[in-house]
């Protein structure tokens, strides 16, 4: 399964909506309410479980969470250097 279907599951599951909502062009970080501070640290927990990442909070910012594309490559990036 390819990150970005992977991503778009645990989106689903922790925003409490179908995993089809989350395309590459689909708008996160301030376009969905749902997505705040605990949603963002629930998110970053389970990409850490689920990718097997360390995530540290020097290695993103806003804009690696403002959309699907973005976090996608960031998690990506996040797999191929763990």
């Amino acid at each position: 399964m390819e990150v970005q279907q992977r991503l778009a599951e645990i989106l689903g599951e922790i925003l409490a909506r179908p995993a089809q909502d989350f395309q590459a062009d689909t708008l996160l970080l301030g376009a969905i309410a749902e997505f705040d501070s605990m949603a963002l640290m629930m998110l970053i927990t389970e990409l850490e479980l689920r990718f097997d990442v360390d995530l540290q909070d020097a290695d993103f910012d806003a804009e690696t969470f403002s959309d699907m594309a973005n976090l996608s490559e960031f998690i990506q990036k996040s797999i191929e250097y763990a």
